[in-house]
């Protein structure tokens, strides 16, 4: 029998296997998804809300529920969908593009939005747009893995096309209750780093409204006075995506965002594994054979050194 000891002390390291078991929901993984699909091949459909036209679309129901706890629920807890197979489509609170969206991702882990159009506003203000909604929908699902995926690709479209979001992008955040959110955030420290301080949509007139919503005009202060306060003039919308992750440790980091950096790091060995398969066969076949001369040995080693380098 074990000892009171024992168990308070294996207690924590229980609780922090279910943490790093439930934080694997906090990325995409190509293994993660080789497993859940090999695991199960049951499928469900889901529809798009459009009254007149709806998209449906055929997905794993293993991959949906791993990284949609909300469908999880739905169809594994103790809802009335999950005691029997569902023979109607699931109805999704969004359109036939964001649901497009989502399968690609769940599958492809890729948010295939292209970036936006430099020099084309309404084209930049669509794009936004399609992402809040994307954003509004992972957040309703409670898929924390789509959302930093997301928040990843505002950053890299940042990188190579730092334009602005329009108001009507940061009022339509506003209305879905989501001024609280990574995005917002990420919305506010763009106009602080990038904002030449005029909106296209000004009226030349004292007695004009501000287009400006009030509570992102607030946080934009707030933001520009902190700014100040610790002399830091650089950008920080254009670099570290974690910054817009939300980790809920340094812990959790480096076992989501950290493990994507490690798998990277793998697979680049594997091409160099590959590219020195060949010397490899040569070596094992010479073995059985005569002894390599002094100078053979220097040029396998040069050779072993430039494919490492490469």
């Amino acid at each position: 029998m074990a000892s009171t000891s024992e168990t308070t002390l294996s207690a924590p390291c229980t609780d922090q296997l279910k943490y790093k078991q439930a934080w694997r929901r906090n990325v995409w993984k190509q293994d993660t998804v080789a497993h859940l699909l090999n695991k199960d091949n049951s499928i469900v459909e889901l529809k798009s809300k459009e009254k007149k036209t709806p998209e449906v679309r055929r997905v794993h129901k293993a991959l949906l529920c791993f990284y949609s706890p909300y469908h999880d629920r739905l169809l594994n807890g103790e809802f009335a969908e999950a005691l029997a197979a569902p023979t109607k489509p699931l109805v999704i609170n969004a359109g036939a593009s964001v649901l497009e969206l989502l399968l690609t991702w769940l599958y492809t882990g890729q948010v295939n939005m292209g970036l936006p159009i430099e020099g084309s506003n309404d084209g930049v203000e669509q794009w936004h747009i399609g992402t809040a909604k994307l954003y509004i929908f992972a957040d309703e699902l409670n898929c924390v893995a789509l959302q930093r995926s997301i928040m990843s690709k505002l950053v890299e479209s940042c990188k190579t096309t730092p334009n602005l979001v329009g108001l009507d992008t940061i009022e339509f955040l506003s209305d879905s209750s989501l001024e609280s959110s990574r995005l917002y955030q990420y919305y506010v420290d763009v106009f602080d780093a990038h904002w030449n301080g005029k909106l296209d949509a000004e009226i030349d007139s004292p007695n004009a409204e501000d287009p400006m919503p009030p509570h992102f005009a607030y946080r934009l202060l707030l933001r520009r006075f902190r700014r100040l306060e610790d002399n830091n003039p650089d950008c920080v919308c254009c670099h570290d995506p974690c910054k817009y992750h939300g980790h809920e440790s340094e812990e959790e980091r480096k076992a989501t965002c950290g493990a994507l950096d490690v798998e990277f790091e793998d697979k680049q060995r594997e091409v160099l594994n590959f590219d020195s398969e060949s010397e490899s066969d040569t070596e094992l076949q010479s073995a059985h054979g005569k002894k390599r001369t002094h100078e053979d040995g220097e040029s396998d080693t040069s050779k072993k050194k430039h494919v490492k380098t490469t």
